[in-house]
């Protein structure tokens, strides 16, 4: 997963055997040439008001673990934030439904719409993110969208973590610089500290829009 999605540089010989490098990663063209829906970008944008984009992940236990979590993180930041929506970016319908019967079990009323197949769009629309992580960072990072990784494992995935992770990082855009560009955080365990720490950062980026803009301009130097 990591190697195939980090940037790369190899040579390439034609069919006439002229030698070519190529320094990157196809993703970022991808982007670049990809058309967005428009009329949804219209429709979504409204004066007056912040958007914060949901990425729950792309598997069903992805979603399991983590959605209930975000659901904690969005209650608090609604509470802080009167002006505030979220926008959740489904993978598939059926990853839209199980997410929508656990907000309806969670009791909480909140700004907030699901859809599949706009995920760029949101990306593209969103103040910033919460993320499962996951390949989707590589989007995030070429959008320049500030956000806040999260990924929760189990008891055995903890234990396998720390016998055989050696890498500082998980999200890649932090595993490409080497630093933490994307706030992330590892849950295992009680994910009350971690949920604070994640509502302080997405509520410092709403309130304050020097730190959300510094946020942004630390991801566009990152993807030059």
């Amino acid at each position: 997963h990591v190697l195939c999605a980090l940037p790369f540089e190899y040579d390439w010989y034609n069919s006439r055997g002229i030698k070519a490098q190529y320094v990157g990663h196809p993703f970022f063209d991808e982007v670049a040439a990809k058309t967005l829906d428009e009329s949804f970008l219209a429709q979504q944008r409204k004066p007056g008001q912040k958007i914060v984009g949901l990425l729950p992940g792309s598997r069903a236990n992805e979603i399991k673990q983590n959605w209930p979590l975000m659901l904690d993180a969005m209650w608090y930041l609604a509470s802080q934030h009167a002006d505030v929506r979220f926008l959740v970016a489904g993978y598939k319908q059926k990853y839209v439904e199980h997410c929508q019967e656990m907000l309806a079990e969670s009791g909480y009323d909140l700004p907030v719409e699901f859809f599949v197949g706009k995920t760029s769009e949101i990306i593209e629309l969103a103040d910033c993110c919460l993320m499962v992580s996951g390949s989707v960072s590589l989007e995030i990072l070429a959008r320049e969208t500030p956000s806040a990784v999260m990924f929760r494992i189990d008891w055995l995935e903890t234990l396998i973590k720390w016998l055989a992770v050696r890498v500082k990082y998980i999200s890649l855009p932090n595993l490409i610089a080497d630093r933490m560009v994307l706030p992330e955080w590892i849950i295992s365990g009680s994910p009350d500290e971690a949920i604070e720490q994640i509502t302080n950062t997405l509520d410092n980026w709403l309130t304050h829009p020097e730190q959300l803009a510094a946020a942004r301009r630390d991801l566009e130097t990152l993807k030059d």
